[in-house]
């Protein structure tokens, strides 16, 4: 009772006030394009080599917290840079690296011998199941489709 006295007293803590706006028109202007702070441009280019030059997707155990020690940030940083500036999540990130590995891996003729599970195996995957809907989703292919257009 005593908050609901103080309370009228306070008086109108919700004025009401209209605002005008036009959706239509709001939702026609142009956004400029968000440009990148330096930092984040170099790092976006030290991140890329790294994964050519290094090829940390090939730990089956890589996680953000690995990979942003590696590349010298912290795990809000690269994460920041993955869905902010690549449009993609850590996993969607490395996936698409070891996707790229395998189709390059089923291609070479020394890997004729070997399973595609092997090779996916030896491309950072450690799921059978990951490696098919990755695979699928990234190519509209089953490994074993793509295996077989590869020769």
């Amino acid at each position: 009772m005593v908050l609901g006295f103080y309370g009228l007293r306070q008086g109108n803590l919700f004025v009401t006030t209209n605002v005008a706006l036009d959706l239509e028109k709001a939702s026609e202007q142009p956004q400029a394009p968000m440009t990148l702070e330096k930092r984040e441009e170099e790092f976006i280019h030290h991140l890329l080599d790294h994964m050519k030059n290094k090829k940390p997707y090939l730990d089956t155990d890589l996680n953000v917290a690995a990979l942003a020690s590696e590349t010298g940030v912290s795990p809000e940083f690269l994460s920041g840079i993955l869905n902010g500036h690549l449009n993609r999540n850590f996993f969607d990130f490395i996936n698409s690296y070891r996707v790229e590995e395998f189709k390059k891996q089923v291609r070479n003729p020394a890997n004729d011998k070997l399973s595609i599970i092997g090779i996916a195996w030896d491309c950072g995957f450690n799921s059978k199941a990951t490696f098919n809907r990755v695979f699928r989703k990234a190519t509209g292919l089953t490994p074993g489709e793509y295996r077989k257009q590869a020769f």
